[in-house]
Parts: C-alpha cells; sequence; structure tokens
C-alpha cells in the first residue's frame, strides 16, 4: 500500500471514530430522553419495593422523565438481575436490589458477575438488621440469649430464609459467639414472621421496617441492632456489637447500571439520587419506615463496599457451611 492510501486509510479511521464518539457524547448529553425503567427484583408492596418507588418519583420528578418500577421478582433476585445484565448499557434499564446481590454467587449458581457484569451507582438506603425473639423468650438482650443458648445448645428455634440475609446474619451470630441455634428454613419471610408472632418459632433477623409495628404492638421484641449506629424509630435496642464486639449485619439497596454504561450517564444518575436522598420528604418517609437513606457514595467507594462483603459473607457460608439444598 503506497503512503497516499495508508494516509487516506487512517484519515478515514480517524473520522469513523469521531463520529462514534460524537454520537456518544451527543447521546449522554440528552440523557434521558425517553422513560428509564427500575427493575426491582421483589413483589410490590415490601420495603425494596417502598424504597425504589419512593426514590424513582423524586428522581423523575428532577429528571423530567419518567421512572417505571418494574417488579421482577423470582429466584432470589436472580430473574431481575439477569434481566438488567443483558440491557443495553444505555442508562434506560437499571436495577434496585438489596445485598442479597452479592451473597447470592457464594450460595447459588449464578447466571451473571455480580462485579463484572454491572456498574455500581450509589446506595439508595440501608437497615440495620433486627434480631427479635418472640416475647415468651427468657432473654431479654443478646448476652441472655447467649447463655441460654450455651445451656440449650440446638433447642431454640429461628426462623430464617435460606440463603438469604436472615440466614446469614443467624449464621454470623452463632459464629461470633460461639453458640448453636436450631434454624428453620422457610420459603419466604412473610411465613416465618408469622410462625414467629404465633410461638412456634422464638427468633429471627430482618430488616427494622420489616419488625417496627410489630415490637410497637407488643407481640415482639427487640434483642439487638445488627449495625454500627443506633437508630432513631428504635432508640433504646442495643447494638449487637457491643455484646460481641465487630458485628455487624446491614442490609442495603443499591441502585446498579449494566456493565458498560457511560460514565457520564452513571455520574448523573449518583447525583439525581443524591440530590432525591436529600428532598425533604423522602427523608421523611425513609424515617418513618425505619430505613437510613444512602450517603450517596461514588461508585468507587461502592465497588470497595461489595468486594468486602462479598470476602464477608462467603467466609461465613463456607465456615457455616450454608446450603440451600
Amino acid at each position: 500500500m503506497t503512503r497516499p492510501l495508508i494516509r487516506r486509510a487512517f484519515t478515514a479511521v480517524a473520522a469513523a471514530l469521531s463520529l462514534v464518539s460524537f454520537a456518544a457524547h451527543a447521546q449522554t448529553d440528552q440523557y434521558p430522553s425517553k422513560p428509564i425503567r427500575l427493575i426491582v427484583p421483589v413483589p410490590p408492596g415490601g420495603g425494596s419495593d417502598a424504597i425504589a418507588r419512593t426514590v424513582a418519583h423524586q428522581m423523575s420528578q428532577s429528571m423530567k422523565t419518567s421512572i417505571v418500577v418494574d417488579n421482577r421478582p423470582g429466584a432470589g433476585g436472580l430473574i431481575g438481575s439477569e434481566a438488567v445484565a443483558k440491557a443495553s448499557p444505555d442508562g434506560y434499564t437499571l436495577l434496585m436490589i438489596n445485598n442479597g446481590f452479592v451473597i447470592n454467587p457464594s450460595i447459588y449458581k449464578v447466571p451473571f458477575d455480580p462485579v463484572k457484569d454491572f456498574v455500581p451507582v450509589t446506595i439508595l438506603a440501608s437497615s440495620p438488621n433486627l434480631l427479635v425473639a418472640h416475647p415468651s423468650l427468657p432473654a431479654n438482650n443478646v448476652k441472655e440469649l447467649i447463655d441460654l443458648a450455651k445451656q440449650k445448645p440446638g433447642t431454640i428455634p429461628v426462623a430464617i430464609s435460606g440463603g438469604q440475609m436472615s440466614h446469614l446474619a443467624a449464621a454470623l451470630l452463632e459464629q461470633a459467639a460461639n453458640i448453636d441455634l436450631q434454624l428453620i428454613p422457610y420459603k419466604g419471610a412473610g411465613v416465618g414472621n408469622n410462625d414467629l408472632v404465633a410461638g412456634n418459632v422464638m427468633l429471627s433477623f430482618g430488616t427494622t421496617p420489616t419488625y417496627l409495628a410489630m415490637i410497637k404492638a407488643g407481640k415482639l421484641k427487640a434483642l439487638g441492632l445488627g449495625g454500627t449506629t443506633p437508630i432513631d424509630s428504635l432508640p433504646n435496642v442495643p447494638l449487637i456489637n457491643q455484646t460481641l464486639p465487630g458485628f455487624e449485619a446491614n442490609t442495603w439497596f443499591g441502585l446498579f447500571a449494566p456493565a458498560g454504561t457511560p460514565k457520564a450517564v452513571v455520574d448523573r444518575l449518583r447525583a439525581e439520587v443524591v440530590a432525591a436522598l436529600n428532598a425533604p420528604a423522602v427523608q421523611e418517609r425513609m424515617k418513618n419506615d425505619g430505613f437510613v437513606g444512602g450517603s450517596g457514595i461514588s461508585t468507587a467507594q461502592f465497588s470497595e463496599l461489595i468486594q468486602k462483603e462479598m470476602a464477608k459473607w462467603s467466609a461465613v457460608v463456607k465456615q457455616r457451611n450454608i446450603n440451600v439444598n
């Protein structure tokens, strides 16, 4: 090939790349230009769904476009998550899911990689996992529970959802306190909670909003919080780490986009989430529901948290020999 031909070839390639770059920037600058679909892999009406709808409503007002919440329950969040992993990385299909998302690969064979197939945008909300008991249990705090469990190893029944955070938190409690509880798996938290209120099981872990009304009604009692700071809705409930230093079991709810989503779009989404979380109406709703609004951590910080959580919970799964078969 002659030099003039080579120069023309390079010129053509450069022009093509410039057009691609221009089109990408134009697309990003116009974002959003159509409705956004937010997939939430749980049924309507629960805590995750409430967070998604509250934040999405606020964001849709500031972004001047519809954000449609699309509930895709099933398979512990795998169905909805896979749909987002396969979606076009243009910022118009998003996922809001809790940290079961990064626990699942330790327990199940999942059809995607939580790290490679997604971009973590930021955290929308979190809730410390709350250890609750039936009022008849002769223990009113974590220390008394540990003493009771050592007197009667393997006999205190605990409602868990197999492979979910209630299961992992109970396993972490066993490990940290060197006790054995009787873990009883349920297909869903609702059925387990019914048995807990009825006194058929004695303990369970769950997000604070799940149990708040039942505690205030005297149907359950709170033994300890799995977070690192007290919460306004239950100011007199002690932290579990006051008895078991280092214990931490939180549930967070994060926003994710498909891998390859332009950084400018991810940055815009994060900024919109932060603005929504600072809105008084959203803050009031989060507080009333027992959630803590996200702090707007960056993609890099969120990625670091995910790696830390994956290492922590995979170790618990391995050490406690957790499976759902």
